[in-house]
């Protein structure tokens, strides 16, 4: 029989750039790292999100290395987002990152399996793999804009179709690098 597990998820992503302050973090008056205090407290599952082009160095491969390495040494569950776009992920902007905006179609499906491929396979080397991937982040417009942009002038068959296309390049990835990797859309749902 099957079970089912509630998940009590916190996303993290911030966290290593707060840590860059002198910050205490306490739980009953005791100085524990923040993971084991969210751990203490009911949480079970952690989100971070990646980029290529972090501002500040923040959200990169080296830095979602050694959160990954502690959200597993915790045996918690870990969900990692891929940003392709150069400004905070919103449903009304998904413009393309600054060395990704001359690259066309089928480039730009190339750059999304090749970067979500070898972040994973990194990961995986460490003992790091999440359980979970989303591809882009609030993704109800498309990503990746203009070429899967998917709304208003940019409705077409051939937008939805590279938008498909480029999400699909990602979930190919992640799946060739361990077939359980539950994959999260966007809007909600999972492909298992």
């Amino acid at each position: 029989m099957m079970t089912k597990t509630l998940i009590e998820d916190k996303d993290i992503s911030f966290l290593d750039e707060i840590g860059t302050l002198e910050v205490t973090n306490e739980d009953d008056g005791q100085t524990l790292d923040a993971l084991e205090i969210m751990k203490n407290n009911g949480v079970n599952a952690i989100r971070l999100r990646i980029r290529n082009e972090p501002a500040g160095g923040f959200r990169k491969l080296e830095r979602t290395l050694q959160m990954a390495k502690q959200i597993k040494a915790l045996h918690m569950h870990f969900l990692l987002d891929f940003h392709f776009n150069h400004k905070w992920a919103y449903p009304e902007d998904h413009s393309k990152s600054k060395n990704r905006v001359h690259l066309g179609r089928e480039a730009l499906n190339d750059q999304v399996f090749n970067y979500t491929y070898y972040v994973l396979s990194v990961l995986k080397e460490q003992g790091a793999l999440p359980d979970m991937v989303q591809i882009s982040s609030e993704i109800t417009h498309g990503h990746l804009w203009n070429e899967s942009k998917v709304d208003g002038d940019f409705g077409s068959n051939d937008h939805w179709d590279h938008y498909m296309t480029s999400v699909i390049s990602g979930v190919v990835a992640a799946k060739s690098i361990d077939s359980a990797i539950n994959i999260r859309l966007g809007d909600g749902g999972e492909l298992q």
